[in-house]
């Protein structure tokens, strides 16, 4: 775009380069404001998420890699004219790395990650909550509630005020497992459940929403050695327990069934996209 070109030094390095550069374009299509962080060429930067609050305010999540600085940066912004506010950073010794992001519409920001802030029984997979200010209001770090061999991909925000993290769970026992834990609004760790076929099936987290009751509904791939994939689809009550689980059935024999999206409705419906892979 014309605008980001205008807007890049002459002074780049040679080789391909990445920039990040937000636009805000309007409900009919008009360009409302452009905005590029200051750029230095020294560190790494990944992209992971961008989310409004609802009242004026937009997240942008990053992890930054340099010389400087290594760990988590959140970049806001005002929604109206794109200008930026000083951005909130980690505390710089426990290098924390950021996985995934919930905004609230209470000034608060979650986030599950990963520290290097592992004595005892922590095990270094945090979740945390910041104020739009940059202070930290609490951590909690998953091994030391007795939450281990955790992979998370995604945080909720849920009724209560506090946060769903939404994962997998490895065991040598059942192979994966979808894993979701839940935490109270001041970070202390109310229930932890899991979904998965019996056996040695490996059941793979694909996508996760609340729904208008609280409950988390959850998706993915389960699939046992040798044998074709199968969508399994369940839902967690806010007290930990399942209400129900099912699997996807199919007519067609060694065909796998893979879900990529879902999508709930305000009746409590849910929508599910796939695709069918045949041999």
């Amino acid at each position: 775009p014309a605008d980001l070109v205008d807007e890049v030094t002459p002074d780049l390095p040679k080789g391909p380069i990445e920039v990040t550069f937000l636009a805000s374009i309007g409900k009919s299509g008009n360009t409302n404001w452009t905005f590029m962080p200051p750029v230095d060429f020294e560190e790494e930067i990944q992209i992971l998420d961008l989310q409004s609050d609802n009242s004026g305010k937009l997240y942008l999540l990053g992890n930054t890699t340099s010389q400087k600085y290594n760990g988590m940066v959140i970049q806001t912004l005002s929604s109206n004219n794109g200008v930026p506010s000083d951005p909130i950073l980690a505390d710089p010794e426990s290098q924390f790395m950021a996985i995934a992001m919930a905004v609230s519409n209470n000034n608060r920001i979650y986030l599950v990650g990963n520290s290097n802030e592992t004595d005892g029984a922590a095990s270094g997979l945090q979740v945390r909550c910041y104020r739009n200010n940059g202070q930290l209001d609490w951590k909690t770090d998953l091994g030391s509630i007795g939450v281990n061999n955790f992979s998370p991909s995604a945080i909720h925000l849920h009724d209560k005020g506090g946060v769903y993290v939404v994962g997998v769970s490895n065991s040598p026992e059942t192979a994966a497992d979808i894993h979701v834990v839940r935490f109270d609004s001041s970070g202390s760790g109310e229930w932890q459940n899991t979904l998965g076929l019996p056996g040695k099936a490996d059941d793979i987290l694909i996508a996760s929403k609340v729904d208008g009751s609280g409950a988390l509904i959850v998706t993915g791939d389960s699939t046992y050695p040798g044998q074709p994939t199968q969508i399994t689809l369940g839902k967690f009550l806010t007290d930990g327990n399942a209400a129900w689980s099912i699997v996807l059935p199919t007519s067609m024999p060694k065909v796998s069934d893979h879900v990529t999206d879902m999508d709930l409705d305000n009746s409590g419906n849910i929508y599910l996209s796939a695709i069918r892979h045949a041999p």
